[in-house]
């Protein structure tokens, strides 16, 4: 079957390209191999084969009968995937937890909507075996519920909603079939996100300037100009060895595309990203709360467009060959729906609950933070260390904690258990040292111990941070700009915590968000 989704390295613009088959058989008369890496198919991540051009039939793309994987859709049909997304092309995430640099366990994640209406219990299994049962106690109802499977790698895992009479439900709590197939450890390699540590599925998108995590099964990683590799750790279970890889890629061109293509990801220069914006919603996570018919999204990315489970999008917007950046219309025709946007894997989605709104806002997160005699502590730098070299740590929900040095090393990783308090003492807590704390995934606070001769690097930032606290009413809905302004002040500490926090809060001071707007405009003059 020819193929219709082949790209090939645009040497010019440095990123992949779709050609044509009559461009390709013009530019390559005599065909290409598929171990000539010229042409790729952008559906299913594998290198094609040209055909040469002959009399009874022009040159064509074909997959080679040796693949691994024979998924593609252009090898059973010409009909493009993205117009037969089902449920089943979303993944229940899951989760690679490291301590001090070395591998931990397995988590898989559950979004808010999975919490909706469900008293019953989960079991995730893996050939044959349960792993792991939980309540429906454990789920939040507000951010994604990550539960820890164990640490053997396994191909695939089975997850099985059960009823509170324990029977198995006909569909999961949030509208899929039941049980579900989560993807595992397929291949000899592996991708995760190196903030996150969620896995990145198949054909997933990478960006420069982040990291990830690499597992590599029965040899080393290959060494790439413009990608750094640093080795983490040897695991070895039922006779396979895995190699653990820290790795970030410095520069997009064609031999970090290439390395990334092999580890079955796709490197650009910008993330997919799904952004609504109008009218006015409630986020969480990938829960979207509605009222309206009509929602617009801006979609950032390449050759993506937008698609709903159950029923169609009415109107939308695709994004053409050498588009970046789209806005499109959503006309809603099901209270709840999931909308999705990527290429042959869901790349991204957020589950659409019709809602009136008139609801109580997030519960608000408690976090506490003081010293050994129960002063409070205040986030950003300092060259004061706390009383007896202490912090105790209180958070209304589960977290966790990271220590670093000035080398940026990571000395310490705890998890932060909800409604219990932890402890640090001075062995985390030294000058030159970093603590982060984080409320689910986001990172809500962080302190920076330094030397005394850096004094001076502070005192304007704390003052900043003392002028905008002080600032109150009246106020005004925080959304995706305040979100995108944390993003830009990240490097004041002391002020991303704080408008993070009123993130949480679901409000900022009018006149606070207008000071930092405007200081904002003066660094960049």
């Amino acid at each position: 079957m020819e193929l219709t989704h082949v790209c090939e390295w645009n040497q010019k613009e440095h990123c992949w390209k779709r050609i044509t088959n009559a461009e390709a058989a013009k530019k390559y008369p005599h065909g290409a191999r598929v171990d000539s890496g010229l042409f790729m198919c952008e559906l299913c991540n594998h290198y094609v084969t040209l055909t040469q051009d002959s009399k009874l039939r022009k040159g064509h793309f074909v997959h080679s009968r040796g693949d691994e994987i024979k998924d593609c859709p252009d090898r059973n049909s010409n009909q493009d995937r993205n117009n037969n997304f089902s449920p089943e092309n979303i993944g229940i995430p899951l989760k690679l937890v490291l301590k001090n640099n070395s591998f931990d366990h397995i988590e898989v994640g559950f979004s808010p909507a999975f919490s909706k209406n469900f008293n019953g219990t989960v079991e995730i299994r893996a050939n044959e075996i349960t792993l792991k049962k939980y309540s429906a106690e454990r789920f939040f109802s507000e951010i994604v519920t990550y539960l820890d499977i164990g640490k053997e790698f396994y191909p695939s895992y089975e997850i099985i909603f059960y009823s509170e009479d324990n029977k198995p439900l006909l569909k999961d709590p949030a509208g899929m079939k039941n049980p579900r197939t989560v993807e595992g450890f397929i291949g000899d390699v592996v991708l995760f996100d190196g903030k996150t540590g969620k896995k990145i599925p198949k054909d997933g998108n990478v960006t420069t300037n982040h990291p990830y995590y690499l597992l590599v099964q029965q040899k080393q990683a290959q060494k790439v100009q413009s990608v750094e590799i640093h080795q983490l750790d040897f695991i070895l279970q039922e006779g396979k060895e895995w190699r653990l890889y820290e790795i970030l890629c410095t520069d997009y061109n064609e031999s970090s595309a290439r390395f990334f293509f092999d580890c079955h990801a796709r490197l650009s220069e910008k993330s997919v990203q799904m952004l609504p914006v109008w009218p006015p919603c409630i986020q969480n996570g990938n829960l979207l709360y509605h009222k309206e018919q009509d929602l617009y999204f801006e979609l950032i990315g390449e050759y993506m467009d937008i698609r709903a489970y159950p029923g169609n999008i009415q109107s939308s917007a695709k994004m053409q060959l050498g588009q970046r950046e789209v806005l499109a219309e959503v006309k809603i025709t099901d209270a709840h729906q999931i909308l999705s946007m990527g290429r042959q894997s869901v790349l991204q989605y957020v589950y659409l609950w019709e809602d009136s709104l008139k609801r109580e806002g997030n519960k608000k997160l408690i976090l506490s933070v003081k010293d050994g005699d129960g002063n409070s502590i205040t986030p950003g730098e300092t060259d004061q260390l706390p009383q007896q070299q202490q912090m105790r740590i209180f958070s209304s929900v589960d977290g966790f904690i990271k220590v670093y040095n000035n080398q940026k090393e990571l000395l310490e990783y705890d998890e932060l258990n909800a409604d219990t308090e932890l402890w640090l003492d001075g062995n985390q807590i030294c000058r030159g040292n970093r603590v982060e704390i984080y409320q689910g995934l986001d990172c809500v606070w962080e302190i920076r111990f330094l030397y005394r001769k850096s004094v001076h690097i502070s005192t304007a930032r704390d003052s900043l941070y003392q002028k905008i606290r002080r600032m109150q009413g009246p106020y005004q809905q925080t959304g995706l700009d305040t979100a995108r302004l944390a993003e830009l002040l990240k490097d004041n500490i002391a002020i991303y915590c704080w408008l993070k926090q009123q993130i949480i809060d679901g409000k900022i001071s009018k006149r606070a968000w207008e000071f930092l707007v405007r200081y904002y405009r003066e660094l960049q003059k």
